[in-house]
């Protein structure tokens, strides 16, 4: 344990002289007690620093995604099956005029279906139409607190 906390004082020692050595002042010339003071005014900004990086991070939305992929698909029979699609609900129907989002895949291609730049409450239905009328889906979903929660046309979670 001492070896460990020594190994810090020696670490903060020698980030002490970089630091000094930006200021042109030599750390080991200086008397031990300004040496302490000069040790405990980096740690505090040290300190400061991190906590200030800490709130930041706690602050920030989790839903601050570029990208999130919401399903992924094998290859599929293309003459059966549409391309997979993903939509926002928008007074209780699909909108299909705002660009939520995109296939990855070819049409009949492997591929994943990802929403671009999610949002926090906003409800997304994705599916995938089967021409024939027997093995085509619609789901729903939205973000909370950063994660994709499954629920229904009108943001209701099951619980």
């Amino acid at each position: 344990m001492k070896d460990n906390k020594m190994n810090k004082i020696i670490m903060k020692m020698e980030d002490m002289e970089k630091f000094c050595g930006f200021l042109n002042l030599d750390f080991k010339a200086l008397e031990p007690n300004k040496q302490e003071q000069m040790l405990n005014c980096f740690q505090k900004v040290v300190d400061d620093r991190i906590e200030e990086t800490n709130k930041a991070a706690e602050e920030t939305p989790k839903t601050n995604l570029k990208n999130y992929v919401v399903m992924e698909f094998e290859s599929y029979n293309e003459r059966r099956y549409s391309r997979p699609w993903i939509a926002m609900i928008k007074d209780g129907k699909f909108d299909f005029n705002t660009r939520v989002g995109y296939y990855s895949g070819n049409h009949g291609e492997a591929g994943a279906l990802i929403i671009s730049e999610p949002k926090e409450n906003i409800i997304y239905a994705y599916g995938h139409k089967d021409n024939r009328g027997n093995g085509g889906f619609v789901n729903y979903g939205k973000f909370i607190d950063g994660n994709f929660v499954k629920c229904d046309k009108a943001g209701r979670t099951e619980e």
